[in-house]
């Protein structure tokens, strides 16, 4: 059991990089007793891989626009996920993904003068992307 809670959620502080938990709910009564013994079974049950934000080892864009960027393989990750923030939008924009750890790309229209945010975000085997990004080095 991760945590006993009254409310609608919870979070694994425990969860390791590139291993595979599975979540379900138990019910129990104001006396503690379990209301729902086949509680694995029951729909609602999820199963996913934790997989951890990826750093970046370095990250260079070259004076006709293309960008250059590498991060760490992280455990359990499928693939990858290469963003930039957008300021103009106020959102993260996803420029494409891949299996490796490194990513190439020509910024369209490149201004030299103009600031350039990207982030890497990883994907367990089920598809599942982490919530937290990596950007230290860009």
């Amino acid at each position: 059991m991760i945590q006993t809670v009254s409310g609608t959620s919870c979070t694994d502080t425990t969860a390791e990089s590139g291993h595979t938990y599975a979540y379900g709910v138990i019910n129990l009564n104001k006396a503690g007793e379990v209301l729902n013994e086949d509680w694995w079974y029951a729909p609602g049950v999820t199963e996913i891989t934790f997989v951890a934000a990826p750093t970046v080892k370095s990250a260079s864009i070259s004076a006709d626009g293309t960008l250059s960027i590498t991060w760490s393989k992280v455990k359990g990750a499928k693939t990858y996920a290469v963003w930039y923030y957008d300021a103009a939008e106020d959102t993260l924009k996803l420029l494409g993904t891949t299996a490796k750890t490194s990513y190439t790309y020509t910024i369209p229209e490149y201004n030299p003068s103009d600031t350039w945010i990207f982030y890497i975000s990883s994907y367990s085997p089920e598809g599942a992307r982490v919530r937290a990004f990596s950007n230290q080095g860009a």
